[in-house]
């Protein structure tokens, strides 16, 4: 079955043709005499002759090059240049007007030839792209002939991300590739990668596109797409389930049971959820379900049973350490919903929830998240609001967990070097909510200029390195069982050595004890627990164009210890530096 959707309303001539353009007339000259000709001839040849012989004396010829935003001109070590900022730049757009469009009920595999040939590694000029696998899907037809061809693009960070780039082909042979606009931002400048003869068009086809907020009869819908989501086909979700049909598409809805991560067992599991809007090209969007009764600041409005107004601010799900938020919600139809009993009543009139039997495992979870120097006794804990539960419009149950008292902990000081093996304009983007940073981090990542010897240039100013704080965008991992324990005497020795082992230099390692050392605990003991770079990849990924060739991201997370406890020892190692190498490292730091 396909569905045809009518183009007409477009702001372009419904009847305008696609025709290949004609060649200019032809331009007939006077005929010039021999006697003129062969003077002239003789002169141009002796110009040309003095000319070269003049330019092979100059010792300094002017060059001319074209910069790009991903290159950049080799300059001396004294000689500063300031790396490009980010701007728009003007695509020339083609109008176009294939037509009515029928989507195919299946996307099929396609061809098409638009991009560079790749470098010796692999990758399309200087940006990130992995050429051999990129796939093409045609996804639908025009009335007029032409074809709507997916091209699903993977760019490798630290890990593979993917994005659809949409292209035209008209019976006449000509490709012209769907952009965004006239003005696009250097880091996703097209013409980088792509091949000159291909055009642009700003083409809006319905289908295509959605609004960052869908209203429904079962709540608001806000875009959540975040630029390095991994999941742009709708036959990559894993058992997704129909939500609602909207104007834009149908959304789904996938589960992640996330009992695992809690270390808790619970009646009909605790589960993160994300919703994912499937577009007429099969590729999706993520969206999440608006909540109307919490403000910004994080307090719901709710009136307790009590008669009180609540002032705290509650998160939903579980949190800590320096990543985001998880275990969520139950499903619809969890066993838990005879646990439930009302405690309160929400600005729209809803009512709230708490578990009732306060020896649940869900209390005891919360309890120690609590920071130990400031959570009251368990009796006191007992009787506060600590956590409520709420019933959405789509039936499943919603934890939030007062953040009174949580130990806030934030991806703390990880500090980015970048050794390139000539200087190199490069591209760093990071994979997490920053709230701190040195130089200021925009919005699309720093371009700095980068030497061999890691200095870095940025905006007139010089740098040893790139350093940022926040929450990081994945999930941190369990590491609680694994790890060394470490006698106070032998923190300081203990961890230098394994700094080296894990790959740092000297310099690095200096670094990282020079942060590092003053925040240690002073107990008589110490757990030292290490992510790596998989670890911290899940975590807060970073993009980096030119891709290094080398990384190595570590992260310390440790905790004070009145005497020993068992743990499962971590292997330590790393890997050989070679070619453009990324050195990350930074801990956990509780606020």
């Amino acid at each position: 079955m396909s569905e045809k959707i009518n183009l007409s309303h477009l702001d372009i001539p419904s009847t305008t043709p696609l025709v290949t353009p004609s060649l200019p007339p032809t331009k007939t000259f006077p005929r010039i005499p021999l006697a003129v000709t062969i003077p002239i001839i003789v002169l141009m040849f002796f110009a040309t002759f003095t000319y070269a012989f003049n330019l092979g004396k100059n010792t300094n010829p002017p060059i001319v090059q074209a910069p790009t935003p991903t290159s950049y001109p080799q300059v001396s070590p004294t000689q500063y240049v300031s790396p490009p900022t980010p701007t728009g730049i003007s695509l020339n757009l083609s109008t176009l007007n294939p037509g009515n469009i029928t989507w195919l009920q299946f996307p099929t595999p396609a061809s098409l030839d638009v991009y560079q040939k790749p470098d010796a590694q692999g990758y399309i000029g200087n940006s990130n792209i992995i050429y051999k696998d990129i796939k093409y899907l045609q996804v639908g037809n025009f009335s007029d002939g032409s074809k709507l061809i997916n091209a699903m693009v993977p760019s490798e960070g630290m890990g593979i991300w993917y994005h659809v780039e949409h292209f035209v082909t008209t019976p006449q042979g000509t490709i012209y590739m769907i952009t965004p606009g006239k003005n696009i931002t250097s880091y996703n400048n097209p013409t980088v990668y792509l091949k000159p003869e291909v055009k642009f068009t700003d083409l809006k086809i319905p289908g295509l596109e959605s609004p960052d907020i869908i209203s429904t009869d079962k709540g608001d819908f806000g875009s959540t797409t975040f630029f390095m989501d991994n999941t742009i086909s709708f036959t990559e979700l894993k058992n997704p389930e129909q939500v609602i049909d909207t104007p834009y598409g149908r959304i789904y809805s996938v589960y992640t049971d996330s009992s695992k991560d809690l270390n808790i067992t619970i009646d009909g599991g605790i589960y993160d959820r994300k919703f994912w809007l499937r577009l007429k090209d099969d590729t999706v969007r993520g969206y999440e379900l608006s909540i109307k009764f919490i403000t910004d600041d994080k307090i719901p409005k709710i009136t307790w049973d009590d008669g009180t107004s609540n002032t705290i601010a509650f998160d939903a799900g579980f949190g800590g350490k320096c990543g985001s938020n998880f275990a969520k919600l139950f499903r619809g139809n969890t066993p838990m919903n005879s646990q439930f009993s009302k405690v309160g009543t929400n600005s729209l009139g809803e009512p709230v929830y708490a578990i009732s039997d306060k020896s649940h495992p869900v209390y005891k979870r919360i309890y120690d998240g609590l920071d130990v120097s400031a959570r009251p006794d368990m009796d006191t804990f007992l009787k506060r609001h600590n956590h409520f539960i709420w019933q959405e419009p789509l039936g499943d149950w919603w934890l939030f967990i007062s953040t009174e008292n949580i130990i806030q902990a934030e991806c703390a000081k990880p500090v980015v070097y970048l050794y390139p093996q000539k200087d190199t304009v490069v591209n760093v983007r990071v994979g997490a909510q920053v709230t701190e940073s040195e130089p200021l981090y925009p919005s699309n990542g720093w371009n700095v200029l980068a030497h061999p010897n890691s200095q870095l240039e940025y905006q007139g100013n010089t740098y040893p390195n790139l350093f940022w704080e926040g929450t990081g965008n994945g999930i941190y991992p369990n590491k609680d069982n694994y790890g060394f324990v470490v006698s106070q005497s032998e923190l300081v020795s203990t961890l230098k050595s394994q700094l080296a082992q894990l790959g740092l230099n000297p310099q690095e390692s200096a670094d990282f004890m020079e942060f590092w050392q003053p925040k240690l605990p002073t107990s008589p003991y110490v757990r030292l627990t290490w992510l790596n770079t998989a670890d911290m990849d899940r975590l807060a990924p970073l993009t980096v164009s030119p891709r290094p060739d080398t990384s190595i991201r570590i992260f310390l997370d440790f905790a004070p210890l009145d005497q020993p406890i068992s743990l499962i020892p971590q292997e330590l190692s790393s890997p050989a530096r070679q070619g453009f190498t990324l050195v990350e490292w930074g801990g956990l730091l509780v606020k």
